[in-house]
């Protein structure tokens, strides 16, 4: 029976490697040295604002930072921690200077509620407790409102401006105007902010108590009672039920008593992620995916794909939107792993988390 094939024996090791392939462990790729937004949680006018603010952090400070956004990291096989997974694809990108260790890298996991500022081995454990702050204190409030692009943005300028010491867009400028920027910063956080938050919620309540009041019939003039949310279903398309469902728009509607006469007023709901379809019509789209089709450089903007999938009417369509070129003194963005802009750069596991 020499040199004959163990059938079964071969079955279960192509069974086992299968297995194996399939669970193995992955990381996002890094198609951009700046965003790699994966989880779609920035708009391209967004996207294109925030690459330009980290190129001028690579202009000016030769500090190179990336900013990655997954919805979960079970998605590239992981089971391990918010801080193991953020140090793995740092050293297997190389984010930074590989002599002076020095890269930055933001990350977001959506689904998985949680994130992390991973820093190069060569800041050690300076500004771990500084860059814990930034998380609680400025990007958590906003993710616990799903605003993640502002999050995003804002935790990226806190961020610089404790490794740098100065905010974008203000590297050459002043100690009287950094020192001001600071004040305004700190004016904002602790007065005009939660000033702004008593009367946001002022504000909706007064909002609230307008639409639930009564309106006039506008038939007959007389008065018509606002109909109970457990009823109002029965007034509305498949369309606006599928849009309250989504948490996209909200609807009320009146009907008058003496004419059977049914307004309806709906109103966006803040924070959906839903967009307007083009083909029906109602806010039930959302973004399956994206990917750069060609990467901007320096001298040549780029063509990103987005596709969409209306949770109503089933249409599917992609969109494209062109990427501003990356200007001058910037570096393009890697097309495959390990070597993220050619930096080399490694981290020791230095950094903060948070989650919400």
């Amino acid at each position: 029976m020499k040199g004959r094939i163990r059938w079964p024996l071969f079955a279960f090791a192509l069974w086992l490697a299968s297995i194996t392939l399939a669970t193995a462990q992955t990381y996002p790729i890094d198609h951009d040295t700046y965003v790699n937004d994966y989880a779609d949680l920035l708009s391209d006018v967004q996207e294109t604002a925030l690459r330009k603010t980290l190129i001028d952090l690579r202009k000016n400070r030769d500090v190179e930072m990336t900013v990655l956004t997954i919805e979960r990291r079970s998605d590239y096989g992981q089971t391990v921690s918010n801080e193991a997974f953020a140090t793995a694809p740092f050293n297997h990108w190389g984010i930074g200077h590989a002599a002076r260790n020095d890269g930055i890298l933001f990350l977001v996991s959506r689904f998985d509620r949680d994130m992390r500022i991973e820093v190069g081995s060569s800041y050690g454990a300076t500004h771990d407790a500084a860059l814990k702050q930034i998380i609680d204190r400025v990007i958590i409030p906003k993710f616990r409102l799903d605003t993640y692009d502002t999050g995003i943005q804002i935790g990226v300028n806190h961020a610089i401006r404790e490794i740098t010491g100065a905010w974008p867009g203000q590297y050459d400028a002043n100690i009287v105007t950094r020192w001001w920027t600071d004040l305004k910063i700190w004016l904002g956080a602790f007065i005009i902010v939660p000033f702004g938050l008593i009367g946001v919620a002022v504000w909706r309540t007064y909002v609230a108590a307008r639409r639930r009041a009564p309106r006039r019939c506008p038939v007959d003039g007389s008065w018509m009672p606002r109909v109970l949310d457990e009823f109002e279903h029965k007034h509305l398309t498949d369309g606006q039920q599928k849009e309250e469902q989504l948490a996209s728009k909200e609807y009320d509607v009146w009907i008058c008593r003496d004419c059977d006469h049914v307004t309806i007023k709906g109103f966006q709901r803040w924070f959906s992620g839903q967009k307007l379809c083009k083909k029906c019509n109602y806010a039930t789209l959302e973004s399956t995916g994206s990917q750069i089709i060609y990467h901007p450089t320096p001298t040549s903007a780029g063509t990103k794909r987005t596709d969409f999938r209306c949770n109503h009417c089933n249409a599917d369509y992609p969109v494209f939107t062109i990427l501003a070129s990356m200007g001058s003194g910037s570096s393009g963005g890697s097309s495959g792993g390990g070597s993220f802009g050619g930096g080399g750069g490694s981290s020791s596991g230095g950094g903060a988390s948070g989650s919400w």
